[in-house]
């Protein structure tokens, strides 16, 4: 366990897209019983000749967002607590 406290809250923090950069780091955060976090962060460099700027932007959010918390599973797993924090409307 982290710092002797047990495990109670995985967090699906948010992402960042940075189109110029052809980046997107994903964070995530373990919360514990006794007020301590832990931060997470996990960055894509995705290739050049991809096309960004024609994608529309409903979709480009969708996917991020599914990869977001695609991504965010294996973090999840060092802990496993019980409740999780989703940003967004899952269907």
């Amino acid at each position: 366990m982290f710092m002797g406290s047990q495990p109670t809250t995985f967090e699906f923090s948010s992402y960042t897209f940075e189109p110029d950069q052809q980046r997107v780091s994903f964070s995530y955060r373990s919360h514990f019983a006794k007020g301590a976090s832990l931060d997470f962060t996990e960055t894509l460099l995705l290739p050049s000749e991809l096309p960004l700027a024609e994608a529309p932007e409903a979709l480009l959010e969708r996917l991020l967002q599914s990869l977001h918390l695609m991504l965010g599973i294996s973090y999840y797993k060092l802990y496993c607590p019980a409740r999780l924090e989703v940003p967004y409307a899952l269907s």
